[in-house]
């Protein structure tokens, strides 16, 4: 079934998108990385203040209040920066006004004036990017013109559900108010409890045992005031000198073994800063759902002001916006979507589907070879069938075009336009049996990066079908081009993979230094002492074999890749797709389930010694066999692929793990 055509709505042209980026001045500045402003004056504050030894005793080691107020209003405007707010110019100057009305709040007048400087420029700075964003929202209000009806309104067709409570952000505001309520309490307590015993203790001398090798921890013995017991207690030092042994203290002490240095109350600072950042996070995200809530109120309106522009997407699957009739010209705006709703007819009772509950909706529509129309099935369907298909991994055929055809520009209606106190919609047609598709994206668009260029991808998954897809329609192209007979035939049985002497050297020799640093760990009881550096040791190890000793085999049963610990086989039927990904060869079984070898130490062989051990090279050949049956080897591997370098590895782990297990149980029995 064809889309239905949207709603008449003027188009947003190259006229109108000159306009707007000659006014939406200094852009970039509205971004998430002006968090790092009040991080770095933290940074500077605490490499001007003295350390913590720096005070001669006890009473002058005490943090004043405002040095923690300081403190969290930095963090707290961190936190601000990051979602950034409606007006991000009242934040720096806020905490600019803050900074001056507590002057002793950071460690010294360079430090003071510095942060009071750079908090005053960003408000300034963030003030003129603010009016550039109210000049060219009223450009685009201009060009918009008069609302027009939504789409469902226009064909009497019930509202999608795109307006639903954030229950997940207020449930997790509260839990953030209840952590910050008794966070804030036991503070309080605490002090109150410490001051009150505090007052029932009667004054003795203690005599230093000892400290520790950091000085930041003596032991001291004292005796009780009324029992006249013998007692030790652990003190934290923050005064200098650090005490020696011998050296007398003078504490607050009662029979109940309460003990603490007088001039030294107990600081409740820790538990009001971590309650106040989660009271502030909890602020943020009830009035993140409040907003959202009153963005999407628009929804329920007939219409809206809408323009008419060109959607596709980027690498990262986020949405580019260009100016209507320019295909070519440079993205504006780059939105993520969210609460994709698909007009479906006959699917619903109210015609609306979520997207999210149509499997490979993403790849339907792609499965013809490229003859019938587009939407159409194979069986000349509207296609319905297909885009219902069950999950699992999608053919590098489909997945490529599937691509292709997310990141070629297509008509779509944007309605209410960015910087707007409303959130946006785009529709767009359907496919596959869906008129439309429509979602929501943010008030706010981000900048169009340019290092994204290329097929959207997708997650993991995705993106090894679609990466292989491509290299499967290169080899295609070279295989029709080929001059002679032996390019087109079968390829021969041969086993690829790093250089033998590095495959069978790699275990025992990455084994030694893991076994050396097994052995000098610290004893630090059966946890830190074993448990922990064996299983961060062995992760490291394995890690490190399975890149360096991978083996890949083709032959007429299959294919065969030995890495690590583990020899895998399948047969071709069995292959779906292969792909350097993420720094990684990934191979991807009809199952769903995927390999994944590290192919950075593979990477520069296979420039500089051939093709044998490149990665790229490799993961081509695995997908032009799983998926031309022409091209598969007739004759089969001798002998077994990878059976060697596995077992050295399985025995080089092993013998690291007995290593470690046996130097541990000689220092316990000997007490060294």
């Amino acid at each position: 079934m064809p889309a239905s055509p949207p709603p008449a709505a003027p188009p947003f042209t190259d006229a109108d998108a000159d306009r707007w980026r000659a006014a939406r001045t200094w852009r970039r500045l509205e971004a998430r990385w002006l968090a790092v402003l009040p991080l770095a004056v933290c940074l500077l504050a605490m490499l001007s203040d003295p350390a913590p030894t720096g005070c001669s005793a006890p009473a002058s080691c005490l943090t004043p209040w405002t040095e923690t107020a300081t403190g969290v209003v930095l963090l707290a405007e961190a936190m601000l920066l990051l979602v950034r707010p409606r007006r991000p110019y009242l934040v720096p100057a806020a905490v600019a006004v803050l900074i001056w009305l507590m002057p002793t709040g950071l460690p010294d007048a360079f430090t003071r004036w510095t942060a009071l400087t750079a908090h005053v420029l960003l408000a300034l700075a963030l003030l003129r990017a603010d009016a550039g964003r109210r000049r060219a929202r009223r450009i685009l209000d201009l060009a918009a013109g008069p609302a027009v009806p939504y789409p469902w309104t226009a064909v009497g067709a019930a509202r999608p559900p795109l307006s639903a409570v954030p229950v997940g952000r207020c449930l997790t505001a509260a839990l953030a108010l209840a952590a910050a309520i008794v966070l804030a309490v036991t503070g309080h307590g605490n002090q109150r409890d410490s001051d009150a015993l505090a007052a029932r203790a009667a004054p003795v001398e203690a005599t230093v045992l000892s400290t520790d090798a950091e000085g930041l921890t003596a032991r001291v013995g004292y005796t009780t005031p009324g029992t006249g017991q013998q007692r030790t207690a652990d003190l934290d030092v923050w005064w200098d000198p650090t005490p020696h042994r011998g050296d007398r203290l003078p504490l607050l002490a009662d029979d109940d073994g309460f003990a603490r240095l007088v001039g030294d109350p107990y600081d409740p600072a820790s538990w009001y800063v971590f309650g106040g950042l989660a009271a502030t996070a909890a602020a943020l995200l009830l009035s993140s759902a409040v907003a959202d809530v009153r963005r999407r109120r628009a929804f329920s309106a007939a219409g809206a002001p809408a323009l008419r522009v060109l959607v596709s997407q980027d690498a990262k699957g986020d949405t580019l916006v260009r100016p209507a009739g320019a295909p070519t010209a440079a993205p504006l705006w780059r939105f993520q979507e969210s609460n994709a709703c698909l007009w479906w007819p006959g699917r619903d009772a109210e015609g609306w589907v979520p997207e999210y509950t149509v499997a490979g909706y993403r790849h339907a529509g792609t499965e013809h070879d490229g003859t019938q129309e587009a939407g159409t099935g194979n069986d000349g369907s509207d296609g319905t069938a297909d885009a219902l298909r069950k999950p699992g991994p999608v053919s590098p055929p489909v997945a490529a075009r599937a691509a292709d055809r997310a990141a070629r520009p297509t008509p779509a209606l944007l309605f209410h336009g960015p910087d707007g106190p409303s959130a946006q919609l785009l529709v767009r047609p359907g496919h596959a049996g869906a008129r439309w598709r429509v979602s929501v994206t943010g008030a706010f668009p981000g900048v169009p990066r340019w290092w994204r260029r290329g097929r959207p991808l997708g997650d993991d998954d995705d993106a090894v079908s679609v990466l292989a897809g491509a290299s499967l329609a290169d080899a295609d192209a070279r295989t029709a081009g080929a001059a002679e007979p032996a390019d087109t035939g079968p390829e021969p049985a041969r086993v690829v993979g790093m250089p033998r002497p590095l495959r069978l050297a790699a275990g025992p020799l990455l084994a030694v230094p893991a076994a050396v640093f097994l052995c000098t760990a610290p004893a630090d009881g059966w946890f830190g002492g074993l448990v922990r550096p064996l299983l961060t040791t062995s992760a490291m190890f394995v890690a490190l074999v399975t890149a360096l000793t991978w083996q890949a085999g083709f032959d007429r049963e299959g294919l065969v890749v030995a890495s690590g610990l583990r020899v895998r086989r399948w047969s071709w039927d069995e292959v779906n797709a292969a792909a350097v990904h993420r720094g990684r060869l990934s191979v991807q079984g009809t199952d769903g389930s995927t390999v994944h070898i590290w192919a950075w130490p593979a990477a520069p062989l296979g420039r500089h010694l051939g093709g044998a051990y490149a990665p790229a090279a490799v993961a081509e050949t695995v997908t032009v066999l799983a998926h031309r049956p022409a091209r598969r080897p007739t004759t089969a591997l001798p002998g077994r692929v990878g059976t060697a370098q596995v077992l050295l590895n399985r025995s080089s782990l092993a013998a690291v793990v007995l290593c470690a297990v046996g130097w541990y149980v000689v220092r316990a029995v000997t007490g060294s």
